[in-house]
């Protein structure tokens, strides 16, 4: 905190501190999701799922759930197929972004090959898309590109994700430039023109990580 003063023989006058000017206000999102409309039990409309590898699909539903970020309800996945579906997506809505911010809270429930939860940006295909995942099972947020039937690793970084407790995971994809955020912290930039797109955003589970998920927004990022 600064103080100024000024002194003129034996007369000393304080000049009150300085406020600190205000942050500048967060974007509106161009869309949230929150789920507390949606109808218990059912998939949320508007969003479309699928996996890639092999297995069964996912089962993602609304549930009312004690201690949700914007009660009373999240999203759910409840299906456990490990070492087999590589990849469970939700997409939101039908819009293709080529920049684009996806935030959304997650929690890791529970999984014995996976423990965790993500965001997919640059959708195109079940075969072509970005994704940013939280492991709770190996304390660390790691981003892929996936094309076809390889996954390349862009970036890997520890970070404090724990099973049964709700996390803040973001992605921002800019031109070339594709970041990552845990909690509001940048954990990952990298730069990759592979990575370049235009598609759809969602979130996503991998093998038998059983997640919830809460308060999914997005903004263009252009």
């Amino acid at each position: 905190m600064n103080w100024t003063g000024r002194c003129a023989a034996v007369v000393l006058t304080s000049i009150a501190p300085v406020t600190a000017l205000a942050a500048d206000p967060e974007p509106t999102p161009v869309q949230r999701w929150t789920f507390d409309q949606d109808t218990l039990h059912q998939p949320p409309p508007g969003f479309e799922f699928g996996f890639t590898g092999r297995g069964r699909p996912g089962t993602w539903v609304v549930e009312d759930q004690n201690g949700v970020p914007s009660a009373p309800n999240a999203l759910v996945q409840s299906e456990g197929d490990a070492g087999r579906a590589m990849t469970r997506f939700a997409l939101a809505g039908s819009k293709k972004y080529a920049d684009v911010r996806v935030r959304v809270r997650c929690k890791p429930l529970h999984g014995g090959t996976e423990k965790g939860c993500g965001v997919i940006v640059h959708w195109q295909s079940d075969s072509q898309y970005v994704l940013a995942r939280a492991s709770a099972l190996k304390h660390e947020v790691v981003l892929f590109v996936q094309s076809g039937e390889i996954r390349r690793e862009l970036g890997r970084k520890k970070a404090s994700v724990a099973a049964g407790r709700w996390l803040t995971l973001a992605v921002e994809a800019k031109g070339e430039t594709l970041t990552v955020r845990l909690d509001g912290k940048v954990v990952l930039s990298v730069k990759d023109g592979m990575a370049r797109g235009n598609g759809r955003f969602g979130v996503a589970t991998e093998a038998d990580a059983h997640s919830m998920f809460d308060d999914l927004e997005v903004w263009d990022a252009k």
